[in-house]
């Protein structure tokens, strides 16, 4: 089937460079989440001390704390989800019911029917609907890779059997 897609990985190809460069945003937003936490920390800490920071410091503390909070979400935030991607994976997830649904009705109407003429009909518009949904399937999984090159879908050729 030309239009089908494996979207299976092997534990290796999720910790190659390149995945490492991709998540390179919520690797540097954990990071500097992280860093913002160990300052507010540092400021609660030096806060309970014999001798607690002075004003200055207590205001520099919490301007470096929220300074590195704010980059973290900055950069979590730079790795949002593609919107008129989603949009039109959802426009052809719908288009593929539709082509279900139908392709349903026809083999409810020839299974009803009975006769032979009637069933290779259907048989025949059948094998229409099912490789125009196949056709749509492997559509969608195209505008996602291009919406997501870092997905890395494999096609899978089978032979006609």
């Amino acid at each position: 089937m030309a239009g089908c897609h494996n979207v299976k990985m092997r534990f290796r190809d999720h910790f190659t460079w390149e995945a490492i460069v991709s998540a390179r945003y919520k690797i540097g937003g954990v990071v500097s989440l992280l860093v913002g936490l160990a300052f507010t920390v540092w400021l609660a800490y030096a806060a309970s001390s014999d001798g607690p920071p002075t004003a200055a410091q207590s205001a520099l503390l919490v301007v470096a704390a929220s300074i590195f909070q704010l980059a973290g979400v900055w950069l979590f935030s730079r790795d949002r989800p593609n919107l008129i991607a989603a949009r039109i994976a959802v426009r052809h997830v719908a288009s593929i019911g539709e082509s279900v649904a139908e392709a349903r009705v026809l083999s409810e109407k020839a299974l009803d029917d009975g006769t032979v003429g009637v069933a290779r009909a259907a048989i025949g518009e059948l094998g229409v609907r099912l490789s125009f949904i196949e056709q749509h399937i492997g559509q969608n999984l195209d505008d996602w890779v291009d919406a997501y090159p870092d997905l890395q879908l494999k096609k899978v050729e089978k032979q006609n059997e």
